[in-house]
């Protein structure tokens, strides 16, 4: 094992944005219906969407990431811990005083969960899914907010899923400058819920996916999806799907 690298012992590939309103949870499923769990939502909202798309009696997520600690994508977790039997959870190196987060960090203390940190370890091995941390930099001090969001792209079965979380345009050219020719992937999780902020054309001439999927509450206060993002994706001929529209969006890859 690599000194950056975390192994998970092994147990074909899908991926499943939730429905859980302004918020983003995405679940990836690998051989053996081993499970990692991205971000949890708002609320407790994810509690009743996991059920809908994991084997009814199946208690144990794998792996659980929080990309940042924004109460939309960190609030379902404290559920999920409270649940499910969770292997490990990976963090952004960087300290939050957020209650819900002390909640978070409380609830793997008492279950003794693993802490992986977005700053020493790069990849990760779920069974027969690989997870690169694409940013933030290994070197770079941790960004806070948005920009601090950690990237994961997601291998299994041939196919491939970016994850940006919630980084805006200049996080966004930054990761270019870094790892242009590691962006290119089958499916894009569209970054920020489709703030004008983010999903810039230098991303998406770097990603080029054939499918984007935009995590996003039915009515929302920010104006999410943002109409000059949708005309962006469009545009660039990428097919543009919607939680907001669909539901749980399902992707066999």
């Amino acid at each position: 094992m690599g000194a950056r690298e975390w192994w998970l012992s092994p147990r074909n590939f899908a991926l499943d944005v939730l429905d859980v309103g302004q918020g983003t949870a995405a679940l990836l499923t690998g051989p053996g219906r081993m499970q990692v769990l991205v971000d949890g939502g708002p609320d407790a909202s994810v509690l009743e969407q996991l059920p809908r798309v994991m084997p009814f009696l199946d208690r144990r997520i794998e792996l659980v990431v929080l990309s940042h600690p924004d109460s939309d994508h960190l609030t379902g977790l404290v559920s999920i811990l409270e649940r499910y039997s969770v292997d490990a959870l990976l963090l952004t190196g960087a300290s939050h005083d957020l209650p819900r987060y002390a909640a978070l960090m409380d609830l793997a203390a008492a279950r003794r969960i693993p802490l992986l940190r977005s700053s020493s370890v790069r990849s990760i091995h779920v069974g027969g899914i690989t997870l690169d941390i694409l940013w933030p930099p290994r070197n770079g001090a941790v960004r806070p907010g948005n920009n601090g969001s950690i990237v994961l792209k997601v291998f299994g079965g041939g196919r491939s899923v970016l994850l940006p979380g919630d980084i805006e345009e200049d996080s966004e050219q930054l990761l270019v400058r870094l790892k242009e020719k590691a962006l290119k992937t089958d499916v894009l999780v569209v970054p920020h819920h489709g703030s004008r902020t983010s999903s810039s054309t230098g991303l998406l001439l770097a990603v080029r996916p054939a499918l984007a999927v935009l995590p996003v509450g039915r009515t929302n206060r920010y104006g999410h999806p943002h109409a000059d993002v949708v005309a962006r994706y469009r545009a660039f001929g990428i097919e543009l799907r919607s939680t907001a529209i669909e539901g749980n969006v399902h992707i066999p890859l």
